[in-house]
């Protein structure tokens, strides 16, 4: 499965150890791949250096190389999912909308976040072809075990 994770949950697993930067590593153990975009890789830079102290933002970075070097991340670039960020504007506001294009891509099996307001409790987008698509990091836990 191509496993793309919001912004928000790279945030959590690099601030704090536990389940939250396990369910990552379990993507990886359990044969799957976790996908970037470009967008999310420059999110996380911007709010690495909002968030944390300097040397906070350098582990965070740190852990976040060790993801890509792992070669089983996927990184989507802009040309890639740009197409579909006019039909992500009709669901979600336009900060949200890169990572909701880049979901409609055939190759993403799913999507994991924490967003509920704009994602997982978005009516109009869970009905949608991509709903099912979207899902708490609970439910995939659940899947992967």
């Amino acid at each position: 499965m191509n496993i793309l994770a919001d912004t928000n949950l790279y945030i959590a697993s690099m601030r704090r150890s536990g389940l939250k930067r396990k369910l990552l590593w379990r993507i990886l153990e359990t044969n799957n791949s976790l996908v970037l975009t470009d967008f999310i890789i420059e999110e996380l830079r911007a709010n690495f250096d909002e968030l944390y102290k300097p040397t906070e933002a350098q582990v965070a970075l740190d852990l976040l190389l060790q993801f890509l070097e792992t070669g089983l991340v996927i990184v989507k670039l802009a040309p890639e999912y740009q197409i579909h960020l006019e039909a992500a504007a009709e669901f979600v506001p336009q900060k949200d909308t890169p990572v909701l294009a880049a979901t409609m891509l055939e190759e993403i099996d799913f999507l994991i976040t924490w967003d509920a307001k704009h994602f997982l409790k978005n009516t109009k987008l869970m009905n949608s072809p991509w709903g099912n698509k979207i899902k708490h990091p609970d439910k995939l836990l659940e899947m992967l075990r």
